[in-house]
């Protein structure tokens, strides 16, 4: 009987040396793993669980849909897109979690209706998801050059610098970053961890007035189009068209200022050329009114036809729009126009070549260029060009006038009219086409933040 109670006794230290064993090997794997803090944070946050065994593995390469999951819980992300991807069917386990990331905008998907969410995922891929979900910005006194830049991929590379410079992600110890390496739970883990450690800093709004020298209003654009460059040729370049929201009405704005005591002075001098003027105060907010860096329409691009294509398909454009990307480059070759910043273009006016306006498809007019002598906005005030060539041809002659570059071939009835600008050649940055391409003053803005900024981020598979 002794005996027998001896043997129960052992067996049920057994037992319970077998129910902890497990236990304690887990704890102690990640108690000594290096990203043993990172990993307990994101546990107690309930951003990355387990398994159902309990085990976060975390040496385990990670899929696109579980970081897209892990970036949903750390952000709070709950709104869901409409997504009609071939490969995230409904009733999956991550189907809402694809939704949430495209409706959160970090991410849409990787071309030909395609997400690919059980697939790993590769270190520059996350970076990318990372600096759209986290909306990081440059930091430049803090950069790191990576030995292995060159295999950064085009569309990854403005993300790894932000990752990098906001010390979320800074490569290994031989000062590699290792792009195409996929990346495991731990990385991911430790990169919340450090972003979450160091928070980034929220915008805080605030308003500030402005003083604008208004010198007239006009219900008709071609009108105050007339009003700007007759300002134009009398010296006062900055001069522009504001559309007004309320009433539809075109204000043309000789410039505006921080302080009333700078407008006063261009009212001076816009009343003693023979111009009526006055003073307008308004408030704005505070990040739209801090110095921007500008791009320059005369550059090279940063970017290759395959990626714009890829860019193009990804935002439904119709085919004609994917295949005359080729010709954009290589008019860019030949002008040393910025290719990128014209396809975007095109793609702003015709609706990524789907058009629905008073242009039509078979016009082959990229742009929206006008006849030599519209009478309105109608279709035959647009006009038209035998080729799609010949429509991306004249699309670079006609921005030739405004940044200053000769035409190729012969030009279009409408450049010889435009040509005699005041400002002529003295548009450099494609910020400054509002008010000018266009009555809009956000209209070149619009080009780079919509539709340029997207492209380069734009993962090529």
């Amino acid at each position: 009987m002794e005996k027998a109670r001896v043997y129960k006794k052992f067996a049920m230290f057994l037992a319970l040396v077998f129910l902890i064993l497990p236990f304690s090997s887990k704890s102690h794997a990640i108690e000594n793993h290096w990203a043993n803090e990172a990993i307990n944070y994101v546990r107690n946050k309930g951003i990355m669980v387990g398994n159902g065994n309990g085990d976060f593995n975390p040496d385990n390469e990670i899929t696109r849909a579980e970081v897209m999951t892990t970036l949903n819980n750390a952000r709070g992300y709950k709104e869901k897109a409409e997504i009609n991807f071939k490969d995230v069917k409904e009733g999956s386990w991550y189907y809402e979690e694809v939704q949430k990331a495209v409706g959160a905008g970090y991410i849409s998907g990787c071309g030909n209706d395609m997400m690919k969410p059980e697939d790993r995922i590769t270190r520059q891929e996350v970076a990318q998801m990372v600096a759209k979900a986290y909306g990081l910005s440059r930091n430049e006194s803090n950069p790191i050059e990576f030995i292995d830049e060159s295999a950064i991929a085009n569309w990854a590379r403005e993300s790894v610098r932000l990752v990098s410079e906001n010390r979320v992600m800074i490569g290994d110890n031989e000062g590699k970053f290792n792009p195409t390496n996929r990346i495991t739970r731990a990385e991911v883990a430790q990169i919340i961890y450090n972003i979450d450690s160091s928070p980034v800093d929220e915008p805080v709004e605030k308003v500030q007035k402005q003083w604008m020298v208004q010198s007239g209003a006009y219900g008709n654009k071609d009108n105050a189009l007339i009003h700007v460059n007759d300002l134009i040729n009398a010296g006062f370049n900055d001069a522009f068209i504001l559309q007004n929201p309320d009433n539809n009405s075109y204000l043309v704005i000789v410039g505006k200022f921080s302080t009333k005591d700078k407008a006063e002075v261009l009212l001076n001098d816009v009343k003693s050329k023979g111009f009526d003027a006055f003073i307008k105060e308004i408030e704005v907010k505070e990040e739209e009114v801090k110095p921007e860096v500008k791009t320059p329409i005369i550059s090279k691009t940063r970017t290759t036809v395959g990626q714009a294509q890829a860019w193009a398909r990804n935002n439904g454009a119709h085919e004609r729009f994917i295949n005359v990307a080729p010709i954009y480059w290589e008019y860019g070759e030949l002008t040393g126009i910025n290719p990128e910043v014209l396809y975007c273009q095109a793609a702003k006016e015709t609706g990524f070549g789907k058009y629905g306006g008073a242009v039509k498809p078979e016009m082959n007019n990229w742009a929206g260029i006008k006849v030599a002598y519209p009478s309105g906005d109608r279709t035959e005030d647009h006009e038209t060009f035998a080729t799609p060539d010949d429509g991306v041809r004249a699309h670079f002659n006609h921005m030739g006038i405004y940044c200053g570059v000769d035409p190729v071939g012969e030009p279009h009835p409408r450049w010889y009219i435009t040509s005699t600008v005041g400002w002529k050649g003295q548009v450099q940055f494609v910020e400054d086409l509002g008010g000018k391409w266009a009555p809009n003053p956000d209209y070149g803005a619009s080009i780079m933040r919509d539709y340029v900024t997207k492209l380069y981020n734009t993962e090529v598979k």
